[in-house]
């Protein structure tokens, strides 16, 4: 395995597969939320295919980071809370034809969604509703579109379905556990993607806000990894705890800029997928299979 100071194909094909293994965490919206929230959108998701003890994995470990992911949960939730109550700000905005609001409420409802990208992928039907890019006339960037485009007609349609699909994000992540396996899985993977695809011209170009984009992503893989894994790893291996922490730092400073275009992309995308290796480092160390980044059709 690479150990994150390799960054040609062998990782860019390992990460690729890695979302692969990051879509596969949930598939089915339990029987019984959907039993007590009649009404509610059908969402896939099964926390439990999230638990992967690897041979060896000390139980008494894989228990308390799985209490810290439940920690982290609690954090999280206040950017789910933020995506919806802003959303809901959003299409009253819209309605009132209050576009400076409403173009606010946009961009403050998707710093609490850039921030969740780390365990929105367990829902992978609700994130393609909710965030799908770049060819998108629904979801954020279906309002963006318009909403930033002057003259466009309000997106009036696509703001009521985001807020549908938003309001039901909350309450089946409101619902469902969240296990380390998923967390750690979830921060190598956004790592990649990061450089991979949001710094090349950027996902929320219309808006102006795809630097923001980056910026949450990264404020998210900071504090899952902080929250879920930091201590634990100084105490397994220094040395990798030591190398996620300085390329999380690394790349703060790359994109702490003013703008998009003064971020040198190349290193960027470098420099993440050199977090992303290391994250499933540090998943090994832990006692997990490693994650799989075999290259397959990319």
């Amino acid at each position: 395995m690479q150990h994150g100071t390799s960054l040609g194909a062998g990782v860019a094909g390992r990460a690729a597969v890695f979302w692969i293994a990051l879509s596969a965490v949930g598939m089915s919206l339990s029987a019984a939320m959907a039993a007590t929230q009649p009404g509610i959108q059908i969402a896939e998701s099964d926390s439990s295919n999230e638990r992967q003890p690897g041979v060896g994995m000390d139980p008494a470990l894989e228990a308390k980071l799985d209490e810290a992911a439940a920690t982290y949960k609690k954090l999280a939730t206040a950017d789910i809370d933020s995506l919806v109550a802003n959303s809901d700000k959003m299409l009253a905005a819209l309605q009132a034809n209050d576009i400076p609001t409403a173009r606010q409420a946009w961009i403050d409802a998707r710093a609490g969604y850039e921030r969740s990208e780390i365990f929105t992928i367990k829902f992978p039907a609700l994130d393609a509703a909710i965030d799908s890019w770049p060819n998108s006339e629904t979801g954020f960037h279906g309002i963006e579109a318009k909403l930033f485009t002057p003259g466009a007609p309000l997106p009036l349609a696509e703001a009521r379905t985001l807020v549908d699909k938003v309001h039901t994000l909350q309450k089946v992540f409101n619902g469902e556990p969240l296990y380390a396996h998923g967390v750690i899985v979830g921060i190598g993977g956004l790592a990649f993607e990061m450089g991979e695809s949001k710094a090349k011209g950027g996902e929320s170009a219309i808006s102006g806000t795809s630097l923001n984009d980056i910026q949450h992503n990264l404020e998210g893989i900071e504090r899952a990894w902080n929250t879920v894994f930091a201590a634990t790893m100084e105490q397994k291996n220094k040395g990798v705890a030591d190398r996620v922490k300085k390329e999380i730092a690394e790349i703060r400073q790359m994109v702490s800029v003013a703008s998009l275009e003064q971020i040198d992309s190349p290193a960027l995308e470098a420099k993440a997928e050199m977090l992303a290796g290391s994250v499933s480092d540090a998943a090994v160390e832990l006692g997990w299979p490693a994650p799989n980044f075999t290259d397959t059709d990319d």
